[in-house]
């Protein structure tokens, strides 16, 4: 008989099954802590992304806080004289031209101007001597007025101002005395020499009514041609939102019924409905025909010296016919 077969008892695994799941939960352990790891970091990325972020759109917002206290600062150390402490009433006279004459007797000599093409053979010069003579007349006037003539350094052939030629003038012809009453130099009237445009001329002057008396006038007074008045009375005044009641155009006719006619005709098409589509002028064309009356580089420094006019100055809407509705010192 053979002998039975010897039988083994099976073979156990050295791990038990438990045991088992241990294991491949340990060899899967660095694969958790790797994606945990990348999770940490790609939250403290976003994190510092967002930090970034906040600091680039917010800190420019802190130091425009801090600028417009410096700027207020700065425009309230000014140390004025007492007589243009109480003046309240802003009369404008904007540039048309640049008279590089000395003497009075240069004034109608076309020679003696810096004028556009179009100016040339019309008589400008007699009648921008008229609009002087006409700001003077009204400044003298009223003892509680200041006379700015506006204009920049629009061109190329000069090294001065429309609004400084136009100050010589007016003590060249005598219009406006070297000195008042008590001996003193004559100290209500002044220039705002960067506007390059109508706009500019009564925003500016405003600007520098502030800058020079240290407030902002109660009125305004322009003196300027008739064919520009429906251009300030109806789209710069309603730009700065200036009261109307508060408001007034001098307007002054050309020689001829003709030459008013043709200008009133250019008028509308070259300036009152371009303005009437961008009331800032800071869109093409407008925008274009600015820059070129800039052939110096000059910056005004408005955002300084009148830092309540800072978000008027720079507003330059999408919509080009929206006004501007931030506050204004003369809201009432």
């Amino acid at each position: 008989m053979l002998p039975a077969p010897i039988s083994f008892p099976k073979r156990r695994d050295s791990f038990p099954r438990n045991r088992s799941g241990r294991l491949n939960a340990a060899l899967r352990a660095p694969s958790r802590l790797t994606n945990l790891g990348v999770l940490l970091l790609t939250s403290l990325a976003l994190f510092s992304l967002l930090l970034n972020l906040q600091h680039y759109f917010f800190s420019s917002d802190v130091a425009y806080a801090k600028t417009c206290g410096e700027y207020f600062e700065d425009a309230q150390s000014v140390e004025r004289p007492a007589s243009v402490a109480n003046l309240k009433h802003l009369i404008i006279v904007p540039g048309h031209g640049i008279w590089t004459g000395a003497r009075e007797r240069e004034i109608l000599d076309e020679d003696s101007w810096v004028l556009a093409s179009f100016q040339r053979g019309r008589g400008r010069p007699a009648l921008i001597a008229e609009h002087i003579a006409r700001g003077a007349e009204l400044t003298l006037q009223n003892q509680e007025s200041l006379l700015v003539f506006s204009g920049g350094q629009t061109s190329p052939l000069s090294s001065t101002t429309e609004a400084e030629s136009y100050h010589r003038l007016a003590l060249a012809a005598l219009y406006l005395p070297h000195k008042n009453a008590t001996g003193e130099p004559f100290q209500r009237v002044t220039t705002e020499p960067f506007a390059l445009d109508s706009y500019q001329n009564l925003l500016f002057s405003v600007a520098r009514f502030r800058e020079y008396t240290g407030r902002y006038p109660q009125k305004i007074s322009v003196v300027g041609y008739e064919f520009k008045r429906r251009r300030f009375e109806t789209l710069h005044r309603t730009a700065v939102r200036w009261p109307s009641a508060e408001f007034e155009y001098i307007g002054l006719s050309l020689r001829n019924q003709a030459e008013e006619d043709e200008a009133s005709a250019g008028e509308l098409q070259n300036s009152y409905l371009p303005y009437t589509d961008d009331l800032y002028g800071c869109h093409p064309p407008l925008s274009t025909k600015r820059r070129s009356r800039n052939p110096h580089l000059r910056v005004h420094a408005y955002h300084r010296s009148a830092p309540e006019l800072r978000n008027l100055l720079e507003w330059c809407p999408s919509t080009t016919a929206s006004i501007f509705r931030g506050p204004l010192p003369w809201d009432t």
